[in-house]
């Protein structure tokens, strides 16, 4: 009996190990392909200028549509196009999730405000 409690109570240590690793790796992949996109749409989604948009705070299901319709040519644009091409499904839901949850616009700090006279 006891040695059954303790082979149950590794399997199911061991389980909830492997599943914390499985959601590790899908927020570790988002951020990796985040970065990715930081190189045209800037960094946190934000762009800096106004030939690429900001992407940070667009619904997720507005970017999964997006990527789809790139990926599928359905949207023109000779860069997403192949950028989106290369991504999973995985990968898409992850990128969507991620900038989703992003503020949609910098936090500006302005110095001479953060100090009393």
């Amino acid at each position: 009996m006891k040695r059954t409690n303790l082979i149950l109570i590794s399997t199911l240590f061991a389980s909830s190990f492997f599943i914390n690793t499985a959601h590790a790796d899908v927020i570790d992949r988002a951020t990796i392909l985040s970065n990715t996109c930081a190189g045209c749409h800037g960094p946190n989604g934000i762009s800096h200028g106004p030939l690429t948009p900001s992407i940070a705070g667009l619904s997720k299901e507005y970017i999964l549509e997006s990527m789809h319709d790139f990926a599928s040519g359905k949207r023109p644009s000779t860069v997403m196009q192949r950028i989106a091409k290369g991504y999973s499904d995985a990968d898409i839901k992850a990128v969507a999730e991620y900038f989703s949850k992003l503020p949609s616009k910098a936090v500006v700090v302005n110095p001479a405000h953060d100090h009393k006279h």
